[in-house]
């Protein structure tokens, strides 16, 4: 059209000018908008995606009546299988949970697992399952690094979907039951059924340890808990300590409950037990 226009050529490279620009600018701007309207249906895809998932896992872990196969299929997780859960908190708000999930995923290739089922819950924790033939050997995981400002609860494996559920449940508890980075369900079983009552666990530590119960006296506990597992040789051996020592120190505890270390010797493992956790969950 330009062509058949009686225009110098000076004004025809202007106008030609004018119109490349004008129509480069509208094909950015098409190419933006297209950008963003991928972006964010991708986005209401993956968010629908993630509810359909979490609400697909509720129904397992609720004990709704689903279909097993159609779960597997629509969650990619073989529930069948023997299921070990992870619960992964973050200590603060997060943009998302995507190092929560890098954490869970690094777990699961330490114990040699395939990359786990992940359901985000808000922002700052996750709940993660890993499917595996055999138990894993969790005390792998004393000897990962980890970010600093997250805890992971870990509930004990367990066959099929039960135990798909109770190894969340268990998770769960291991968190309230302990304050530490890192816990195994199988460390802290016994003191989640005691502390289900806080004031009668309360109770239960300072009627049997009495004035070993105080703070100040957190060492002779710990060398009375090593004693009661694994003997003199074994508290020396686990502590560090000359056996001298362990000795002497299982004498002060004695003196401090007023009693021998075999009278109750089932009760004071426990209560000292369940010490040690409520001092780590008061810190």
């Amino acid at each position: 059209m330009i062509e058949t226009q009686d225009w110098p050529e000076e004004g025809r490279v202007e106008i030609l000018t004018e119109v490349w620009s004008r129509a480069t600018d509208w094909f950015s701007l098409c190419v933006e908008q297209l950008i963003t309207a991928y972006a964010e249906e991708r986005e209401r895809w993956l968010r629908s995606a993630l509810t359909r998932r979490r609400q697909q896992v509720e129904a397992v872990l609720r004990g709704d009546a689903v279909d097993v196969t159609a779960a597997e299929t629509s969650l990619g997780h073989p529930l069948r299988r023997r299921n070990t859960a992870l619960v992964i908190i973050a200590d603060s708000e997060t943009d998302g949970t995507t190092g929560l999930e890098e954490s869970a995923v690094r777990l699961a290739a330490v114990l040699g697992a395939p990359r786990p089922l992940l359901v985000p819950v808000g922002s700052r924790t996750l709940w993660a399952w890993l499917a595996t033939d055999h138990t894993p050997d969790l005390t792998l995981l004393n000897a990962t690094t980890r970010p600093k400002d997250i805890r992971i609860g870990i509930g004990i494996t367990a066959n099929g979907v039960e135990g798909f559920r109770s190894s969340h449940r268990e998770a769960v508890a291991a968190l309230q039951a302990d304050a530490r980075q890192l816990v195994l369900y199988s460390d802290v079983e016994l003191v989640s059924l005691l502390s289900a009552d806080r004031t009668a666990l309360s109770t239960f530590i300072d009627r049997t340890l009495g004035r070993l119960a105080d703070d100040v006296h957190a060492p002779l506990r710990d060398t009375v808990i090593a004693y009661l597992a694994e003997g003199v040789g074994g508290a020396s051996t686990k502590l560090g300590l000359h056996r001298n020592t362990v000795r002497y120190r299982l004498r002060q505890a004695e003196d401090l409950l007023g009693h021998s270390l075999e009278t109750g010797r089932l009760e004071l493992h426990l209560a000292l037990v369940c010490a040690t956790a409520e001092t780590l969950s008061a810190n």
